[in-house]
């Protein structure tokens, strides 16, 4: 069972833990080598060596306590206070070690050289051993904004799950929305043509069942080839012809190149959805429902006119709500859904996608 978004660990995976470790030392332990090559010209090389040696078990071995103790699990407040206290004491330590080494290999009196600012060679080690414990200090600092890097992006991965969720949630009470009340008006119709005309009777169930098909499948799936989407809607239009009969009136027209097309599934169906509820619904008179189709330019234009004025719910109702929410979660400030009329009793949806192809 895959595991749940809100229950991901914020804490890096091992492989991306390891990745940043080994990063982190290449190119820290490559600068460093640098420094104390220079810093030990006149002097001695070999005691460079072994300070670098001593330092990569130093921070190996602290990097494997912290791993162990679970250290990037704990929030910044514990995190950086502890990480702090293990740098000093890795800078102190690798420090005297290496003054320790220093000592031995150029023959200079152990006493003198790990007894700060006492005589010129003590002060050199107090300046060295300063020079120690801030290089651990940066290392530790690095280390601990590395862990905080990768904690931030898996929060963002867990946030983009959330929001694929929360697009799949949409989708099911967009579907819910759409089918009480049309399917029980479909049936409705549907058995008043039963004895005046049993052909168009079968027609209309042939479509209701093709549509109920279309949206059932609409979860599976982030987007539908637009054919899938136009006959879907045409089938929905034509079994709200049936419960309006001449009042309602369906033209479409396609432009331009669509063939293979992707959009995200019951958006058109939508348009026309609300086209039918607030243009054709509440008018004595109905009146015509006009889809039109265009690709200009690699942008998709669907556009959904119907008789009627722009009131309060025409462009606010839940379906719109609903999709305006999938297509910015889909395609973010890319698509566009106005609704909007022409002071002249004509209310037209219009969606702007960008074209994807499978």
């Amino acid at each position: 069972m895959p595991e749940h978004p809100d229950r991901l660990p914020l804490t890096p995976d091992a492989s991306a833990d390891r990745r940043l470790y080994v990063a982190l030392q290449a190119t820290f332990g490559v600068a460093l080598a640098a420094v104390l090559l220079i810093l030990s010209m006149g002097g001695s090389r070999p005691a460079a060596i072994v300070s670098m040696v001593l330092w990569f078990a130093l921070t190996r071995a602290l990097y494997r306590v912290a791993r162990r103790g679970r250290w990037f699990d704990e929030d910044a407040g514990a995190l950086w206070p502890r990480l702090l206290g293990a740098g000093l004491v890795l800078g102190v330590v690798w420090g005297y070690a290496s003054l320790v080494a220093y000592a031995h290999l150029d023959g200079t009196a152990l006493r003198e050289a790990l007894r700060p600012f006492d005589g010129f060679l003590g002060v050199l080690s107090a300046y060295a051993l300063v020079f120690h414990v801030f290089v651990a200090l940066l290392w530790t600092t690095l280390l601990a904004a590395g862990h905080f890097v990768l904690r931030y992006r898996r929060a963002e991965v867990i946030a983009l799950r959330l929001a694929v969720e929360a697009k799949d949630a949409e989708l099911r009470a967009l579907r819910a929305q759409v089918h009480p009340h049309f399917l029980f008006n479909a049936l409705n119709a549907v058995r008043a043509l039963i004895d005046e005309d049993p052909a168009r009777a079968r027609d209309a169930v042939t479509r209701l069942s093709r549509l109920l098909r279309h949206t059932l499948r609409a979860s599976e799936q982030p987007r539908v080839p637009l054919a899938d989407e136009l006959d879907a809607t045409r089938d929905y239009l034509a079994l709200e012809a049936v419960r309006f009969e001449e009042r309602l009136r369906v033209t479409v027209r396609v432009e331009g190149e669509t063939e293979g097309v992707n959009v995200p599934p019951l958006v058109l169906l939508t348009l026309a959805e609300n086209a039918v509820k607030h243009g054709i619904a509440p008018s004595a008179a109905g009146g015509e429902v006009a889809l039109v189709v265009t690709n200009v330019g690699g942008v998709l234009r669907l556009a959904v006119t119907s008789p009627g004025v722009l009131g309060p719910d025409t462009g606010g109702g839940l379906g719109l709500r609903n999709t305006r929410a999938r297509l910015a979660l889909d395609y973010g400030p890319a698509a566009t859904l106005h609704v909007g009329d022409d002071g002249a009793g004509a209310v037209t949806s219009e969606l702007r996608l960008p074209i994807l192809t499978p």
